[in-house]
């Protein structure tokens, strides 16, 4: 494989990358603005059962390593 060859092939497989992580992101977008609604559609003082609120906490927590 000559220079040019693999340096096309890099270039190809670089595309899917970004293709591939643009999607991820599109997704934990979607998945952000779903909970914010859910949250926003539960009535005020509510609590949340353990189990979402466990999962709220670990979404949360996942978040601020992706947003710091």
């Amino acid at each position: 494989m000559t220079s040019e060859e693999k340096i096309a092939f890099l270039e190809q497989e670089l595309e899917k990358t970004r293709a591939g992580g643009a999607k991820v992101v599109y997704a934990l977008d979607r998945s952000c603005q779903l909970i914010d609604a859910l949250l926003a559609w539960l009535p005020t003082g509510q609590p949340l059962s353990p189990g979402v609120e466990a999962a709220h906490g670990a979404w949360r927590e996942a978040m601020k390593e992706v947003y710091p």
